[in-house]
Order: C-alpha cells, then structure tokens, then sequence
C-alpha cells in the first residue's frame, strides 16, 4: 500500500518499518542509520514539548520520551555498533534529522499561526 498524501507518517510506515529493520536485521552501518533516524524525530518531539508547549503539557512525558530515545541509541550502540566511526554516524544522522523535524514543527506552528 502506497503513502498517499493524506496518510499520516506513522511507525507502521514502509519508511519507519524499513529504519526499524535495519537497526535489527542488516549491518553495522545500515543499523547506525536506521537507530539515528528513528531517534531524531522523538527527540525533536520532546525538545519541542518541553520547550514550546510546557505550559499546557506535563514534563513527564516529554522527559520519558527522551529517555527512551536515549536507551535506544545507547543500546543499539553497545549492540551494533563495532567502531566510534559507526557510533558517530549513528548521532549524526540523528541530529540531521533532528534538525528537519524541528524545521517541520517550526513551519507548522508558523502556518498555525
């Protein structure tokens, strides 16, 4: 089943499923990739959740999320990652994607406005 435009992007996703099979099933280099890429997008959520919308949400919540995110990278780091090589690919590309999908937020909270 294709994405089309009114399908939301979801973890059932092919692009969440396909990051989600690598950090399990594929290489050192496609598991570095894969954790970064499911890691960026929740730590973008939690940063704009403790920082933009604090006042009408709990911490809590916004702090699980970063924890989680953390074990997950930590753990696929001791895991699957052999070199700081991988290890450093794997936070980049989480920051790459951090940094889009706090574009995105900041787009979105422009045109709501």
């Amino acid at each position: 089943m294709a994405e089309t435009a009114t399908e939301p992007l979801t973890c059932s996703s092919k692009g969440c499923q396909a990051a989600a099979a690598a950090v399990l099933q594929s290489g050192r280099r496609a598991a570095a990739i894969g954790s970064g890429l499911l890691s960026g997008v929740p730590v973008a959520d939690a940063v704009y959740g403790l920082t933009v919308v604090a006042d009408t949400t709990s911490p809590v919540y916004w702090t699980l999320v970063l924890v989680v995110t953390s074990v997950l990278l930590l753990a696929v780091a001791a895991a699957r990652l052999t070199t700081l090589r991988l290890v450093g690919l794997q936070l980049a590309t989480a920051a790459v994607v951090f940094v889009g999908a706090s574009c995105a937020f900041a787009v979105l909270v422009a045109i709501a406005s």
